[in-house]
């Protein structure tokens, strides 16, 4: 199957569970009282339930079991946007400082860098989006 085909195969399915997975997100935070209360800056007019990034990690990760084409490569992948997932989400029940939560994420890229995952943008080989002077990152 190519890039493409697992590509849309995965965004229909992880659209598809998110849609039928959002209403049971709202259910639990119901049943936990675990809201977004508006407050000051915030715009919203009545309390909104949190949790749906449970519904949206649902997606992901099912789309990934059906479409992700290296385990070796998705693997830590899923693992480390469980971790932000997990972070976000007690960070919503109770805040954790910002240092903290950048702390996190600086780690997770370190180590997707130094486990020689890599990225790119576009295919254009180790370059990120092959600008000149642009700074090599990982294996093609």
């Amino acid at each position: 199957m190519s890039l493409a085909e697992r590509l849309l195969i995965g965004f229909a399915v992880a659209a598809m569970v998110v849609y039928a997975t959002t209403p049971y997100a709202i259910v639990v935070a119901d049943r936990l009282r675990f809201y977004d209360k508006p407050i000051g800056y915030k715009g919203h007019a009545h309390p909104t339930p949190y949790l749906g990034g449970a519904a949206l990690m649902g997606g992901f990760v099912i789309a990934v079991l059906v479409a992700a084409g290296d385990w070796s490569k998705t693997i830590p992948l899923v693992g480390g946007v469980a971790l932000l997932w997990a972070v976000g989400t007690i960070d919503d029940r109770r805040t954790i400082r910002p240092a903290w939560r950048v702390l996190v994420e600086l780690a997770l890229a370190w180590m997707v860098w130094a486990s020689g995952l890599g990225w790119q943008l576009h295919a254009c080989g180790d370059h990120v989006g092959a600008l000149p002077g642009a700074i090599p990152f990982g294996e093609s």
